[in-house]
């Protein structure tokens, strides 16, 4: 592991030094000492230090530091050391850890306006059920003030209330551009308490995404959210997705979020982009997985319809999967057109987390801004690890289902909220041995008389003998297969785009991160061949299909 190791003496000397650890040992200097202490002070008991040190020093003694999640450890001893090759062993209470994103913060965070005012959208006395998953939705009507003139946010910050704290699992707040006011203000379950005119709001633009772990958001310098304003949308939903596994009764909730704003009007007006994998039962992840990877893309007849010719530019990125997950990627696409053929290159990714922590999952600004053009396509590949699990897992709300979303935020805002796909369910029958066959196509076919798709799916999955051999099979379907692709900037719009029998982008010249430590660098390669990507001849019954587009849009 990469070490620092520093105090303040009783003089005021800050001593520092660089080190590494390969074992349970004391940690031994650093020959090259990469880690560069910029400021130290010892006040009011505490000690503080800060350092700084290139992503990449070249020290096979260092950790690269990368856009994915750290584990950071740190531990510390009331009394400094004599020298230091006399540091003492801190001890089993003294000791801590933490997960960060070391690369996802501002490097020059904007100044909030001294006239910036805040508004708040919170549950109102929620009462969390004794279950084990509540969606709870809310609508509310957008405070008066924000309607005088034009606003934007510039940043938002979570308000979770300290006696739920341990049941919130995640906060998405979406516009809702009208609503009749006697649906304003009660909330209840998302499914099956609202009407169906706030449910309809789930469906569009998000507005704020927070989740267990997350901290508060800041929007870069000239970059904000508009809001309010004489056409602005005048209500918004609040959805509190509760995880209550121990069933506990009478816990009441306030937690939301503050929105902080100003009247200034920023260079760039930003928004939100949902690329995901549609939350179904479809999404089938197969116990016994060492890894095991789900799929999703937003297809170039997407990106041609709804990114104007400039293209628009992604600065931050929020990546979501459940307890089993274990990192994202999202793939970015491009046509390259050569003298003889046309080929699929793969740009740098938008994001990549290979080492995600469900504990923390927080909206991350890119290292370095990524262009969307028209035309371009994106792969979202969500990793997997279910080697202690004997049932299956399945695309779901509850915490122990899973989901594969990415939220991009981008300016300049356009009309282009959400570009999704997901498995159709004939790559799934394929792969399964004849018998699970059998009863999983008659759970589409009547899956009422199962109790319902998921419980079907499940019921009828956990008989399979899910061995190497069979986890591997539904892999290769999971990348072969097709799928259904949907994009819009309001998925109950008419407007939407709607594609089946559509395959995942063939990457014929894979991407590859330059060496930065090496002096030979890669060349662009064009020996790749050829693929011939896009809609496969794979037939699915009509009655399947119906099942799922009923279900993919309720």
């Amino acid at each position: 592991s990469d070490v620092v190791i520093g105090w303040v003496t009783n003089e005021g000397m800050t001593k520092f030094s660089d080190r590494y650890a390969e074992a349970m040992s004391m940690p031994s200097i650093d020959s090259s000492q990469d880690w560069e202490l910029t400021h130290g002070e010892e006040e009011n008991g505490y000690t503080i230090l800060e350092f700084t040190r290139k992503w990449v020093t070249c020290d096979e003694k260092d950790r690269a530091i990368e856009a994915n999640t750290a584990r950071v450890i740190f531990s510390w001893h009331p009394e400094d050391p004599d020298d230091e090759q006399s540091v003492m062993y801190h001890g089993a209470s003294r000791r801590g850890s933490a997960s960060l994103n070391l690369l996802g913060g501002l490097t020059s965070p904007p100044k909030i306006p001294n006239d910036a005012q805040s508004f708040d959208i919170l549950a109102d006395n929620a009462t969390i059920p004794p279950l084990d998953t509540t969606y709870w939705c809310q609508a509310v009507r957008l405070d008066e003030r924000l309607f005088q003139e034009q606003n934007y946010i510039l940043k938002y910050t979570p308000l979770i209330s300290e006696n739920s704290q341990q049941y919130v699992h995640h906060i998405v707040i979406y516009e809702c551009p009208q609503l009749d006011e006697s649906v304003v203000g009660a909330g209840g379950h998302c499914d099956g308490e609202i009407s169906n005119s706030v449910g309809q709001c789930r469906l569009g633009t998000v507005l704020a995404v927070w989740a267990v772990g997350g901290e508060e958001f800041v929007y870069p310098e000239g970059v904000a959210i508009p809001i309010g304003g004489p056409g602005g949308f005048k209500f918004a939903l609040l959805e509190m997705h509760y995880n209550n596994p121990t069933l506990d009764a009478g816990v009441v909730d306030n937690s939301g979020v503050r929105f902080t704003y100003s009247n200034d009007a920023p260079t760039y007006e930003a928004a939100a982009l949902t690329v995901a994998h549609f939350v179904t039962p479809l999404m089938v992840i197969p116990p016994n997985a060492e890894e095991f990877v789900i799929s999703a893309f937003c297809a170039s007849e997407c990106s041609e319809a709804f990114i104007p010719p400039e293209g628009i530019k992604v600065f931050a990125s929020f990546l979501h999967t459940h307890v089993t997950g274990t990192g994202l990627e999202l793939q970015h696409i491009r046509k390259k057109q050569l003298s003889t053929c046309e080929l699929n290159e793969e740009l740098p990714p938008v994001d990549k987390n290979l080492q995600y922590d469900f504990d923390y999952q927080q909206a991350n600004h890119l290292p370095e801004v990524i262009t969307l053009l028209p035309g371009d396509e994106l792969i979202l590949r969500c990793h997997y690890q279910t080697k202690d699990k004997d049932t299956v897992t399945l695309g779901g709300e509850r915490t122990s289902d899973e989901m594969c979303v990415a939220f991009l935020l981008y300016y300049p805002r356009v009309d282009f909220s959400f570009c999704m796909s997901t498995a159709d369910g004939t790559s799934l029958v394929s792969a399964l041995p004849p018998s699970a066959r059998e009863e999983v196509e008659q759970v589409f076919t009547n899956p009422t008389k199962y109790g319902g798709l998921k419980n079907g799916l499940e019921n009828a999955l956990n008989k399979v003998d899910w061995n190497q051999d069979q986890v591997e099979r539904l892999q290769q379907a999971a990348n072969d297969g097709t799928q259904a692709l949907f994009c819009a900037d309001d998925l109950s719009s008419d407007d939407t785009i709607e594609a089946y029998n559509q395959t995942i982008p063939i990457v014929d010249c894979p991407y590859v991160l330059p060496d930065a430590c090496s002096d030979t660098q890669p060349t662009e390669d064009y020996t790749c061949t050829c693929s011939v990507s896009g809609a496969t001849s794979i037939t699915a019954s009509a009655t399947l299909l119906a099942l799922l587009i009923s279900y993919f849009l309720l």
